[in-house]
């Protein structure tokens, strides 16, 4: 399993995960390959940064992998239980990540 930029994830919401401590940037355009810099605030006030990079879905496919699924990310209980259900809607509802699960022949 892997977690990736959501590729139909646009620049125009990269800021829509700061409510809840993400948020991205793109140097240029989104095209295969792009830099995507992922930002995440830290409950410490430190900072997590890294860079993805963007792939199409169809890239993904396409190279090599079978019994390829995407699986719809999964609210936990300590989420709901720490902060309630209504926190996370907005971030549910259009989540900045894909989670992918596939093999390789």
């Amino acid at each position: 399993m892997a977690l990736n930029n959501k590729p139909e994830d646009r620049p125009s919401n990269f800021e829509a995960g700061r409510p809840y401590g993400d948020s991205k940037s793109i140097d240029g355009l989104l095209l295969e390959g792009a830099a995507i810099h992922d930002r995440f605030a830290l409950e410490d006030g430190g900072v997590f940064e890294l860079t993805d990079c963007y792939i199409s879905r169809e890239l993904m496919q396409d190279c090599g992998l079978q019994q390829v699924r995407w699986p719809q990310p999964v609210l936990a209980a300590e989420g709901v239980e720490a902060l309630g259900a209504v926190c996370w809607t907005a971030i549910m509802a259009t989540p900045p990540f894909c989670l992918i699960e596939a093999t390789r022949a």
